[in-house]
């Protein structure tokens, strides 16, 4: 009896961790009929759920790079996501590469979610930019960045992270290449932690490819007082510079 009872406290404890995991990071894919949403759990644990029979993923570490190819619906995708962890600051989160190749007209949506971020932002830079082929250059693609000072209520089971508050966007973009860039106030200044998601929606009149990007970057400007203890090391350098040039 005593036996029986500590096999099921040890299968328990093993439960624990996976009853109380943590999502970090989410990529959700959409074409409006099929959904997939993939997760990275704490411990760089990856599970799909939803329409995920078509596609490979690989992670390299929690809040870091995922990649996602494989087909949903009409749409062949390859996608590479950078969390906080796998950028360089000031870059906060980079798809710095989202492939996406259609049989005919169609909409997806792409959305990518980092929880955790510590880094305090006066304001964000986003930067977008897209290559499509010459015979859908009139398709349209809508990039919107979202922040939330909580989680985006992400937890298992894994669940479609809502959308938190708007920071920026830059509709309707077309033609056969573009690129488009701006400083947004962060609308929870002083939040930390807090989550950064992007959302990237194609829109496309045919058959063909796109090649788009999205970054997200901290904006913060220096403090004041940083600002004049900086200078105050950068002269007092120059004076000792000087003297020993002297001396010399």
């Amino acid at each position: 009896m005593k036996r029986s009872v500590l096999v099921v406290l040890a299968l328990m404890l093993m439960c624990v961790p996976q009853m109380f995991a943590a999502i970090v990071t989410e990529l959700t894919l959409s074409d409006g009929t099929n959904t997939a949403i993939i997760d990275v759990e704490t411990g760089n644990v990856v599970t799909c759920s939803g329409a995920c029979g078509g596609f490979t993923t690989v992670s390299g570490t929690d809040h870091g790079t995922v990649i996602v190819i494989g087909t949903l619906g009409q749409f062949d995708i390859n996608i590479t996501g950078k969390g906080d962890a796998a950028t360089v600051d000031p870059t906060l989160m980079n798809l710095n590469q989202i492939d996406v190749s259609s049989v005919g007209a169609g909409t997806l949506t792409v959305t990518f979610t980092d929880t955790g971020v510590n880094k305090a932002a006066d304001s964000f830079l986003l930067g977008v930019s897209g290559v499509l082929d010459t015979q859908i250059s009139t398709s349209q693609l809508d990039f919107q960045a979202y922040i939330s000072g909580s989680d985006f209520g992400i937890q298992t089971p894994p669940g479609v992270a809502p959308a938190g508050t708007l920071i920026g966007e830059f509709l309707n973009q077309t033609g056969l290449s573009f690129a488009n860039s701006g400083t947004f106030a962060n609308p929870l200044p002083g939040t930390t932690p807090y989550t950064l998601q992007s959302k990237t929606t194609f829109d496309f009149t045919g058959a063909g490819s796109i090649q788009a990007n999205f970054t997200i970057s901290n904006n913060t400007v220096p403090e004041p007082a940083s600002i004049v203890l900086f200078g105050t090391l950068l002269l007092v350098t120059t004076i000792g510079l000087r003297r020993n040039l002297r001396r010399t």
